[in-house]
């Protein structure tokens, strides 16, 4: 207990009051701050808030005085005492008026801008917590407040997902409109709720690329574009992740999400196949380095490297049959050695072989079946695709 505090006046909080109540008085106006309304500062007088530390006074371990009710640190405790008794509504308006009133003091700044935020995402108040999380780690990018900032920004943009996880599980991926108009303002934003969420996530990604947050945030954005069909995004976020975070927890998953993006982005065997050879390199590394991560996946990862081996085999097949076709059969052979040689073991292979007696015997002067197997239709590469995807596991997982 203060043993001078019966000799120091009246308590500041209550001359503050005071003070207020004279000056609407005087003025007849009746609207007034949070930060001079009576009952607020009666509250906060009763409040000791974080003022709870022992001081050295004339010898003896006291409390502290509560901060005067109009410096910085007194408007600040204001607010507190607010959010403290679970006012958040008040307490929201209360820390606006603390920042907007003390711009230059950084601590109290820091906080007010802070804490402000945290008002909003207790309330519920998601699309106002964003921009205000944004704001306060823009300002203060150093604040120790700032994990607990992306932390909530974080979790902000998995409940904004939610939507789009349902209409996945239930096979429609790109339902509309129920995901592009929100008709729950105070939670959601109005508007494309999937992208205010893929923007959270990517804001947590880069303002804090080294937080504990980064690896989930990338990890969850990929996921969320591989989902809605966006291969190409979902290949190079996956990519990222396998480059930049070496040591998340999401390197397996991740590998398996990288290869699959790649092949799902594979046009066919008329097209260049260089994202199939890069899918089977990033499956044979997952399984290499994450053996026991990815054995529940090993007999779908076999099999998909047996399905892209047989794609790559069918692609250099076709380049053999097009010069055949076109009357250069010396290139032709190179091709289809090069099948036999890369590929054994496969049907393409045996076909090779099978392309290269047919032009032994035309130099011989015998007659020889002409190549078939011209490039692949839509509708085969998309077959293909599609089985791909079922051995794989449910293609939106």
């Amino acid at each position: 207990m203060n043993r001078n505090r019966a000799h120091r006046g009246p308590h500041p909080w209550l001359a503050a009051a005071a003070i207020g109540l004279g000056v609407m008085s005087a003025t007849g106006c009746h609207h007034r701050s949070l930060l001079s309304d009576p009952e607020v500062l009666a509250r906060a007088a009763d409040d000791s808030g974080d003022y709870e530390t022992l001081v050295l006074q004339a010898g003896e371990w006291e409390k502290p005085d509560t901060p005067a009710a109009g410096t910085a640190a007194g408007d600040l405790h204001i607010a507190e005492s607010l959010y403290r008794a679970e006012d958040y509504a008040r307490a929201a308006e209360a820390f606006e008026e603390v920042a907007d009133k003390h711009k230059d003091v950084a601590a109290v700044h820091d906080r007010a801008l802070f804490m402000r935020a945290e008002s909003q995402y207790q309330l519920g108040l998601y699309a106002s917590a964003r921009d205000s999380y944004q704001e306060f780690t823009k300002t203060y990018p150093g604040s120790k407040h700032v994990s607990v900032a992306m932390q909530r920004l974080f979790a902000i943009a998995d409940s904004w997902l939610e939507d789009a996880r349902y209409d996945v599980r239930r096979g429609e991926p790109g339902a509309f409109p129920g995901r592009f108009i929100n008709l729950q303002p105070r939670r959601k934003p109005i508007f494309d709720i999937d992208g205010h969420a893929v923007q959270a996530l990517d804001y947590v990604r880069d303002r804090d690329p080294n937080g504990p947050l980064a690896d989930d945030a990338l990890m969850m954005a990929a996921g969320y574009h591989f989902s809605t069909g966006d291969y190409r995004t979902a290949e190079q976020l996956s990519q990222r992740l396998l480059e930049t975070y070496p040591r998340s927890e999401h390197q397996a998953r991740a590998h398996l999400l990288a290869a699959e993006s790649k092949i799902q982005s594979y046009k066919g065997p008329a097209y260049e196949g260089r994202k199939l050879e890069e899918a089977g390199r990033i499956l044979q590394a997952g399984l290499t380095q994450f053996p026991d991560e990815l054995e529940a996946d090993r007999q779908q990862v076999y099999h998909k490297l047996d399905a892209i081996r047989h794609e790559r085999a069918k692609a250099q097949f076709e380049v053999a049959a097009w010069y055949e076709r076109v009357g250069k059969p010396n290139s032709a052979r190179v091709y289809y050695q090069l099948v036999m040689k890369n590929f054994a073991g496969t049907k393409w292979s045996e076909r090779a072989a099978e392309r290269l007696a047919a032009l032994d015997s035309a130099d011989a002067g015998q007659p020889a079946t002409p190549a078939a197997d011209g490039p692949a239709t839509d509708s085969e590469r998309k077959s293909w695709r599609d089985r791909l995807a079922d051995r794989f596991g449910e293609r939106n997982q």
